[in-house]
């Protein structure tokens, strides 16, 4: 799941413009031209007090645990949630722009992780919500991964294009793929009741579920891989190859209308497919 590099001079990639593999969620944005150059070569962020640039963070939400917004250069990716859970790690992370938001992108190099916290051991009630643009579709038998807590809950990429919430095990797949090289905004809630995936504000998957989520995961949360291993010799796999923005965690379960306005759509459908 996240190492320096050497500085990279500015490029220009031309992002293709967003289709849907099968035509089951609409709506969404695509993004252009993502500027690219590499940070430092530091082994972890150290937040700055007064941030270069004003956070996307949800900080006035109280029920807010993780927000890694990559939105102030100095710090990049801190946490923004007021909590401090700033990176353990944060190694070959390369700067990237989403519309006017500065985003990362993630190479099989990268590795970003939060050390372990309570805080991130949330039961029942839960969302995560986050920005993706892969770069292909992963290869047979492999996955990327956008966040993972370890043996608790996960977003992921599959390798037949679609996207998995997983929550204590339980997974829930979109109904249709989505195609790479584009920006989608991805939502995973759970209320106890009902695990409900979303793509752009709109409804894509959902699976009944009832009871806590487990907390007996002790690696901490890794964003851009899989995270695996010891407490002492963490292991990331299954890494995640493309852009990432704005992810957050819940401790309560977010309403339909907040899915869609995170996404930055209206008229959002949210009936279960």
């Amino acid at each position: 799941m996240v190492g320096g590099g050497t500085r990279l001079a500015p490029a220009v990639v031309v992002v293709s413009p967003r289709i849907w593999i099968v035509a089951v969620v609409a709506g969404g944005c695509g993004f252009e031209a993502p500027v690219e150059s590499e940070l430092p070569d530091d082994d972890v962020v150290e937040p700055a007090d007064d941030p270069a640039i004003a956070r996307k963070c949800a900080s006035f939400d109280p029920t807010l645990r993780l927000c890694i917004d990559f939105e102030d250069v100095a710090t990049f990716a801190s946490d923004g949630s007021g909590r401090a859970h700033h990176p353990m790690t944060a190694d070959a992370l390369t700067i990237v722009t989403r519309e006017s938001e500065t985003a990362v992108q993630m190479s099989a190099l990268s590795r970003l992780r939060i050390g372990e916290t309570s805080d991130l051991d949330i039961a029942p009630n839960l969302t995560l919500s986050l920005w993706m643009r892969p770069e292909a579709v992963p290869l047979e038998d492999h996955a990327y991964t956008m966040i993972d807590n370890d043996l608790q809950y996960a977003i992921t990429y599959e390798d037949n294009g679609k996207v998995r919430c997983t929550i204590g095990g339980d997974k829930v797949d979109s109904v249709a793929p989505i195609a790479p090289r584009s920006w989608y905004a991805v939502g995973c809630t759970y209320d106890g009741a009902t695990i409900k995936l979303t793509i752009d504000g709109h409804v894509a998957g959902c699976k009944a579920r009832t009871g806590a989520v487990s907390a007996s995961g002790i690696l901490g949360t890794a964003i851009g891989a899989d995270l695996g291993g010891t407490v002492t010799a963490p292991s990331f796999s299954e890494p995640f190859l493309g852009g990432l923005d704005n992810l957050q965690v819940f401790a309560r379960a977010w309403s339909p209308a907040e899915l869609c306005t995170a996404a930055g759509g209206a008229d959002c459908f949210d009936v279960c497919p």
